[in-house]
């Protein structure tokens, strides 16, 4: 896995490299409710970055977590906030659900 990450982030297409390799991950949404209400990545898990230092306890330490929000800012800064709780395996969707809508599943709704 380590090989797909540039630094913080990994792309959409090398994450499509990882699904098909079933590595063990967890999409991790930190946008806002009616941002997951407009689209979403199916079986995310969704905590608002506002809520994220409250809700560790709710993440998996042993698989690779993929933050994502609208276009990577956000979850940026949650992938800096789970390192620094001790979050090894954890990286940020580079361009976020606007990057994933336009490259991996064109049906879904931008905004």
């Amino acid at each position: 896995m380590t090989n797909l990450i540039s630094s913080d982030e990994i792309s959409a297409e090398d994450y499509l490299l990882l699904f098909h390799n079933k590595e063990p991950h967890l999409f991790l949404d930190v946008r806002e409710l009616w941002e997951v209400e407009t689209a979403h990545i199916a079986s995310s898990q969704h905590i608002p970055l506002r809520s994220l230092e409250y809700r560790f306890d709710e993440l998996p330490r042993d698989r690779w977590i993929i933050t994502y929000c609208h276009h990577g800012g956000r979850s940026l800064r949650a992938c800096h906030l789970l390192r620094e709780k001790g979050f090894v395996k954890v990286v940020s969707l580079k361009g976020g659900i606007q990057h994933w809508a336009e490259v991996v599943d064109q049906t879904m709704p931008t905004y």
